[in-house]
């Protein structure tokens, strides 16, 4: 399951090939600050095992690129529609998270400990019991995070460059080198570049993906010594994505959907799990109050904002993704200075899709009401008309394919077919609506459909100019189409006054945003009867398995946000601090000891650091940790597999959390399988 998690920290301790200087001992994290980057993929993979192209089991189960949304909702009886409306492409990034937590009060806020041993000879590390460390999990399409404890040994590189790999200054003493994690049963493994000879940012680090020099994992250390050789502490920072090589975010055992076959090709499976959006109540009440003064503040373009109708709901007015308050005269975010987020921001899952700038249902420059915006013609609103709109749209594509449509015209009459039958349209008055064209009064459904096979076919060609194959470019364009059919549809609308009316003769509209949808207004269509258990069944469009029917006056639909699965590939660049806690010194190893016990500390009282000196008599794993005289746990010096002898372990008079502890009585106790042995010391400040 480790490859499943995204790891939000991975934290190993190493120690370079150093001449004068020793690493041995024991390491708290005191500072962490973590930049994560999680960008969107795509499905289909080249296996960086034979390059071909696959599409793991996971994605083709759970992955989607959109936003999937239910109405009315998961706990409405009614819960009838389930649907996708486009969000990301890939390469787009979904999501960046900073985390600064630069000192030892934040880290301890957070639950976040750990605590590290050092075997600098064979550059190997061991948590200590009690390390936590934040991280990240994906359950059911959901990502949260997590801190779970963690016990890990691994193993560590410098690349074996000693010196000739490290940058050395004095006042203090510090030595730079490249450092890896090259096994490790939880973290992510990376390379250890020559810092000397080697750039960041060209040989190693931040270079796009793809760059053929670029070390995309690599890790470093910068230790820092006094003059007498003792360490005070290090920073370590590393730089890792997903994928094989980094060996996370890929598939491997316990995931769901796995298969040997896709672990054995190195498939990445990482995901963000999307279950809520930013959503705010400001952005549909300020959009409507532009549109009805026709200012185009603060964007100078010629804007359609005149005249344009944008209805507010009386009722939570929450908009998906809405970038809260606007600053009127610089067109700026304004923040919350109390939460840090945008004024009026604040995540859930239950919103309206408002879209007056096309940057959510797609085609739209990012600019309002500039005349790009997909939903223009419902007011800017999903509404029951865009639902019904879309899922006729992937019916008649549906019907095309399967009757072997090898034409966009094809595609086009049969997409124009399936809205006729989803609106209810009276195809009688359907038949009616004329326009001239080039002196010839036609169909306007009839030239709808022409200028949709025109967008299809422009689409189609440029998509497989630029070399994709020709099914997957009449998918990508059949995708894009909703706002052309809705154009058609307003045209027959404009041409069709009096009309544009159903078969019971009640007129349509095509923006239907001035009213709420309800299930009260319900209408449906075909077959009403009872089966044999009494129950009448939901009358079904037998195509497509959507209710058979409509809703008499449409308007906006207030929709849920499902679980969302959007396949990420994700990026983790870390910087953290350590404090040196203390040391092990071996004073007889290998000289078997005639018994386990403990020969005090000194010096005791002591001021700053103190050398507990004990003899273990058989090779066992030991442990030594300090308590107060309450019994609290204040540090663990040592947890690690010792040969017979006689040690020295050194404190510095701090705790987990790098913290100089009060003055006062301490324990320090020794462990050796199950055997205890304590003493006494006294820290004086």
């Amino acid at each position: 399951m480790k490859k499943l998690l995204i790891i939000f920290l991975s934290i190993t301790l190493c120690i370079g090939t150093l001449s004068a200087q020793t690493m041995d001992g024991n390491y708290s994290i005191d500072s962490l600050v973590v930049k994560y980057v999680m960008v969107t993929r795509s499905m289909q993979q080249v296996s960086p095992v034979d390059g071909q192209t696959y599409t793991s089991e996971f994605d083709a189960n759970l992955s989607n690129y959109g936003l999937r949304v239910r109405f009315p909702s998961a706990a409405d009886d009614e819960m009838e529609w389930e649907f996708e409306l486009p969000l990301f492409e890939v390469g787009d990034t979904i999501r960046t998270t900073d985390v600064a937590l630069p000192a030892p009060a934040y880290l301890q806020a957070g639950g976040i400990s750990m605590n590290v041993d050092f075997d600098g000879t064979n550059g190997t590390y061991l948590f200590n019991e009690g390390s936590t460390y934040p991280t990240t999990q994906t359950v059911d399409c959901v990502t949260s995070p997590t801190i779970p404890s963690v016990q890990d040994d691994g193993d560590w590189t410098d690349g074996d460059h000693g010196e000739d790999g490290a940058v050395l200054t004095t006042n203090p003493t510090t030595v730079l080198t490249g450092w890896g994690i090259i096994r490790s049963g939880v973290f992510a493994t990376f390379q250890a570049p020559n810092m000397a000879t080697m750039t960041q940012g060209v040989d190693y680090g931040m270079t796009p993906e793809g760059t053929e020099t670029a070390l995309p994992n690599w890790g470093y250390m910068k230790t820092t010594y006094n003059d007498d050789g003792t360490p005070v502490g290090l920073h370590l920072g590393w730089e890792a994505h997903d994928g094989k090589d980094a060996n996370i975010g890929i598939v491997s055992v316990g995931d769901q959907f796995y298969n040997t076959t896709d672990a054995g090709l190195g498939l990445l499976n990482g995901v963000v799990g999307i279950a809520s959006l930013p959503i705010d109540s400001v952005t549909a009440p300020a959009m409507a109050g532009l549109a009805a003064s026709g200012d185009a503040w603060p964007y100078p373009y010629p804007n359609d904002a005149a005249g344009i109708d944008v209805y507010v709901p009386d009722n939570k007015a929450y908009m998906f993704n809405g970038p809260g308050a606007i600053d009127p005269a610089t067109g700026a975010t304004v923040i919350d200075t109390e939460t840090g987020n945008p004024l009026g921001q604040f995540d859930g899952n239950k919103a309206y899709i408002f879209d007056p700038t096309g940057a959510l249902i797609g085609g739209g420059d990012g600019l309002p009401f500039s005349g790009d915006e997909g939903l223009k013609f419902t007011g800017y609103y999903a509404t029951w008309n865009t639902l019904m709109t879309l899922k006729a749209i992937e019916h008649g594509a549906t019907m095309a394919y399967l009757a072997g449509a090898a034409t966009t015209q094809a595609y086009a009459d049969s997409i124009m077919d399936a809205i006729v039958y989803q609106w209810d349209f009276d195809t009688d008055s359907l038949n009616a609506i004329t326009m001239d064209v080039g002196g010839t009064q036609v169909p306007v459904i009839a030239a709808a459909s022409t200028v949709l096979n025109d967008s299809l076919t422009s689409w189609v060609t440029a998509f497989m100019t630029a070399g994709m194959p020709q099914a997957q470019a009449v998918n990508e364009a059949i995708a894009m189409c909703m706002p052309v059919v809705m154009g058609g549809l307003t045209l027959v609308e404009t041409y069709g006054q009096g009309l544009f009316e159903n078969w019971a003769g009640d007129t349509l509209t095509v923006n239907d945003s001035w009213t709420e949808c309800e299930s009260d207004y319900w209408t449906w269509w075909g077959d009403d009867s009872t089966e044999a258990d009494g129950v009448t069944p939901l009358p079904r469009f037998s195509a497509t398995g959507l209710p058979n029917g409509t809703y008499a006056y449409g308007g906006r639909v207030l929709v849920q946000l499902d679980a969302n699965c959007i396949p990420a590939r994700w990026s983790q660049k870390v910087d953290s601090h350590w404090s040196y806690t203390g040391a092990l010194s071996t004073v007889d190893e290998g000289i078997i000891a005639e018994k386990f016990e403990i020969k005090g500390n000194y010096p005791n009282p002591f001021n700053p650091i103190t050398k507990i000196r004990f003899s273990n008599d058989r090779t066992a794993n030991v442990k030594v940790n300090i308590y107060s005289l309450l019994g609290e746990r204040v540090n663990t010096l040592m947890n690690k597999q010792l040969n017979s002898g006689t040690y020295d372990v050194t404190w510095n008079g701090v705790n987990s959390k790098g913290k100089t502890v009060p003055s006062g009585m301490y324990l320090y106790e020794v462990e050796s399988e199950g055997r205890r042995l304590q003493g006494k010391m006294l820290f004086l400040k």
